[in-house]
């Protein structure tokens, strides 16, 4: 076979992927011990295309098609969420049902084709030449590739036997295929943790008799609580938080009656570990899922909460989530949304987060007829893409005419529009807290509320990316905004609490410690309550706030501005 389609081959199965990712991404850079790795790989490659006769021909075939569907796939991963294939990314796509998928193929449609027609075109065109290239028997020539590629692999096997785990990160770096099949291996292993989490959910018992739990402060245990978690909503795009557009003019005119704490960040850019970590009263470790501790629910029933979840994500999928588990343990658990798709929807016909309204001010008002405890945990779509899908067409606020300064090196044609989009989906979010707000506002019991969001989103504030995941974090995916608010008949009982809260608006927290800090707002302690870790104490003691990629540092992000 011609030596330089054998070449081409291995270049576009191995090295091409690289080359697209660095470069999309110039902080990407390859060490001599991966580029040596990446030689012995396309050598050893090279010498099963360079190998004659039919059958070595079908053998090398038969691993060619997987490979070049790794490459394909790797491609689109890389033109999509700038990131080759990981294990976020199977969970995303494994976890999504067809509605879902539709919608977020609407959302990329034109990376998508593109990619797709130019990676198959390249790819067959590859496998046509090479099957049909008529070439001599060139044993020789395969014997001193395979050579070239074991000397080449002398020091990646050396370094195995020191570290097997940096050996396999050098391969993992450089061999696509490897990221593909590694993902798709811990998938299954999650699935099987997930199975086992299901089956934990039906069988978990009541927890709260081990927490050793006491109302150390009764005053405090207001007797209605709502706790609102939004969703891919950064604060970097609230009014309230110093963005340029006026995305929450109905915050802002009742900001008196807030506390709005302003260093709040999520550990990981993804639903699940974020709100689970948020509502689990034992810290999640990195990667971790699983709750194996008593959640936010278990400790309000213990106190004498009744409890209620409230969701607008719907509860089917391709397996069911841990938290449509957790929803479900609470008293009363009501999915507003109906409709196939975790996403919402799968054409116009929306699910708007106005719909969770109707079942909270119910809860509210039997709270008020009854005089019995409630927590109410409400869970949003918030901005979730497809962002044009998350506020109806007749609130739309800004425009096609209206246009944003975008930061340096965003070039993406879409940028406008998505931002545009984002805002009004955060306008939207504005409305609605307003009157979850409102409605505590004027409860005439003691009550309390708190906004956050699960994780953040990038919509070109610092790359040519709008979305989230934990392989491409940025600081939008991170930064969270975090909203207090309360009835005026909590306020008069007691407001000294209250300015002492609000002089904590400024610490550095991360939503991971939301579980002892909301239960010590409501004067309540368990047995591993560490009152350091909490928001609300005097006794807070910030810590070094790890995300999915290391330690959190705040930088100077791009000052935008309407032009």
């Amino acid at each position: 076979m011609d030596i330089v389609i054998t070449a081409i081959l291995a270049f576009f199965i191995h090295l091409a992927p690289i080359a697209l990712k660095l470069k999309l991404d110039s902080l990407y850079h390859l060490n001599s011990s991966s580029l040596i790795t990446l030689a012995a790989i396309v050598l050893l490659q090279m010498a099963l295309l360079a190998l004659p006769g039919k059958t070595w021909r079908m053998l090398a075939t038969a691993i060619l098609l997987p490979l070049i569907l790794s490459t394909i796939l790797n491609f689109l991963s890389l033109a999509i969420f700038a990131s080759p294939i990981s294990l976020s990314g199977v969970v995303s796509i494994l976890q999504s049902n067809p509605a879902e998928a539709l919608e977020f193929t609407e959302t990329y449609k034109s990376r998508i084709l593109l990619t797709l027609a130019l990676s198959l075109t390249l790819s067959l065109s590859l496998l046509y030449f090479y099957w049909k290239s008529r070439v001599q028997t060139s044993y020789r020539l395969s014997a001193a590739l395979l050579a070239g590629g074991l000397i080449l692999s002398i020091p990646l096997l050396a370094k195995a036997m020191e570290s097997p785990k940096l050996a396999a990160w050098d391969l993992h770096e450089v061999v696509y295929a490897d990221r593909l099949l590694t993902s798709l291996l811990r998938y299954r292993g999650q699935m099987i943790a997930w199975n086992q989490e299901r089956a934990r959910w039906q069988n978990r018992g009541d927890v709260a008799t081990g927490l050793e739990l006491k109302r150390v402060d009764a005053a405090k245990l207001a007797p209605l609580v709502i706790v609102i978690i939004g969703e891919s909503t950064t604060r970097n795009h609230f009014g309230l938080y110093g963005y340029p557009r006026n995305t929450t003019p109905k915050l802002e005119q009742m900001r008196d009656d807030l506390i709005v704490f302003d260093d709040v960040i999520t550990p990981t850019a993804h639903t699940i570990p974020a709100v689970m970590g948020a509502l689990c009263s034992e810290k999640l470790k990195a990667g971790e899922i699983n709750c194996n501790a008593a959640t936010m629910i278990d400790i309000a029933r213990g106190a004498g909460y009744k409890v209620s979840w409230i969701s607008n994500q719907t509860q089917i999928g391709f397996d069911d989530s841990s938290i449509v588990h957790l929803g479900k343990s609470a008293d009363k658990a009501i999915f507003v949304n109906q409709d196939v798709s975790s996403a919402g929807e799968a054409d116009r016909n929306v699910s708007l987060d106005a719909k969770v309204l109707a079942p909270l001010k119910s809860i509210i008002a039997n709270v008020e007829k009854s005089g019995e405890k409630n927590m109410v945990f409400i869970h949003l779509m918030g901005a979730h893409f497809t962002y044009e899908k998350r506020y109806p067409d007749a609130q739309a606020i800004f425009g096609s005419s209206d246009r944003i300064e975008l930061a340096e090196g965003i070039k993406d044609p879409e940028a406008q529009s998505m931002i545009n989009h984002y805002d009004n989906a955060i306008a939207y979010q504005d409305e609605l807290l307003a009157e979850i707000f409102g409605a505590v506002k004027e409860s005439s019991k003691e009550a309390v509320s708190l906004y956050f969001s699960d994780h953040g989103e990038e919509v070109f504030a610092s790359k040519n990316f709008h979305g989230h995941s934990d392989d491409n974090l940025t600081p939008a995916m991170s930064e969270v905004p975090f909203i207090l608010s309360f009835s005026d008949s909590y306020r008069k009982a007691h407001g000294k609490d209250l300015e002492i809260l609000k002089s904590y608006s400024d610490r550095p927290f991360i939503t991971s410690q939301l579980t002892p800090s909301l239960s010590n707002l409501l004067g309540l302690r368990y047995k591993s309550l560490d009152e350091t870790k909490s928001l609300f104490s005097a006794a807070f003691e910030p810590e070094l706030r790890k995300t999915a990629k290391g330690t959190y540092e705040p930088k100077a992000k791009p000052q935008l501005g309407q032009r």
